[in-house]
């Protein structure tokens, strides 16, 4: 876009001199209502043109800036959402885990406390049998 910007200004400034250059040669009314008519006119569109193509040229430099950050930042959004879909893997594996320990808690609870009669019941035995029994005192 610099090229043809540059191409541009340098024609317009061309034609500025050459219009300067015979503005001292060509003075009459003719020359002054081509001038008021036509040339003027020119030249203020051309000056608009210009900055026209110059905003345009910042504002392709401002767009591919943003475009440039806007792709960063998708990288890293990417980047994140597959770190995070790895962290949700292991977080399904920690659960499954988690509820197969919880599963085995249950059954050897359950397991213990069917036990608890039969230890009570040991208990009272050994109870009685060690109430005859000499105690051993250090």
């Amino acid at each position: 876009m610099e090229e043809p910007l540059w191409y541009i200004q340098q024609q317009s400034r061309v034609l500025r001199e050459f219009q300067e250059s015979i503005q001292l040669l060509w003075d009459d009314e003719a020359s002054r209502t081509i001038s008021r008519s036509i040339l003027i006119p020119h030249q203020e569109d051309d000056e608009q043109m210009r900055e026209g193509f110059v905003y345009q040229q910042h504002q392709l430099g401002e767009n591919k800036t943003h475009r440039e950050i806007a792709l960063s930042l998708s990288r890293e959004a990417l980047e994140m959402s597959e770190q995070i879909l790895h962290l949700i893997h292991q977080i399904d594996e920690d659960i499954e885990i988690s509820i197969q320990f919880h599963q085995q808690y249950r059954s050897f609870y359950a397991e213990a406390q069917g036990m608890l009669p039969e230890v009570d019941q040991l208990l009272a035995t050994a109870m009685k049998i060690g109430n005859g029994a000499p105690s051993y005192e250090p």
